[in-house]
């Protein structure tokens, strides 16, 4: 499984821990928290995370390991559209999280189901969202479950 795991990564132009990320969908089948994760499975590495209770309409966006986030407001943006969110920070399993909310309905969000590309700003930081084309889908599942 190791050799075929480095194997592919080599194929794909990718480091082996790069190639071990992916998104993954929980509780879409009727769980009380949605939530898609930018993981490592079965580890408790995490890049990003998107959450909400269904039927909400509302989202978390979460970044984990951020250097310079603060609790200070942050600026959503995907495509031409943007937003601000006052941020929070924790720690999370000894990675800090940076959170911010915003609405499903917000013309961001739509921007991000196009373009699945997600940008948290917050003075010089930056910090990007990316699903990729293969899991658009698990966008668009989670965009469903959480939809108001």
């Amino acid at each position: 499984m190791t050799a075929w795991l480095l194997m592919a990564a080599a194929l794909a132009g990718q480091s082996p821990e790069q190639a071990r990320w992916t998104w993954t969908l929980y509780g879409a089948d009727g769980g009380d928290r949605v939530v898609l994760a930018n993981e490592i499975p079965d580890t408790p590495s995490l890049r990003a995370t998107l959450e909400c209770d269904p039927g909400s309409g509302a989202v978390l966006v979460s970044v984990f390991d951020r250097e310079g986030a603060d609790a200070g407001y942050v600026s959503i943006r995907s495509g031409q559209a943007s937003t601000a969110s006052q941020g929070e920070l924790a720690e999370d399993g000894g990675a800090t999280r940076l959170t911010a909310s915003m609405r499903m309905e917000h013309p961001v969000f739509a921007a991000f189901l196009e373009t699945r590309a997600l940008a948290l700003h917050q003075g010089e930081n930056r910090w990007t969202v990316r699903v990729g084309a293969r899991h658009g889908a698990l966008l668009n599942d989670f965009a469903a479950a959480c939809g108001g």
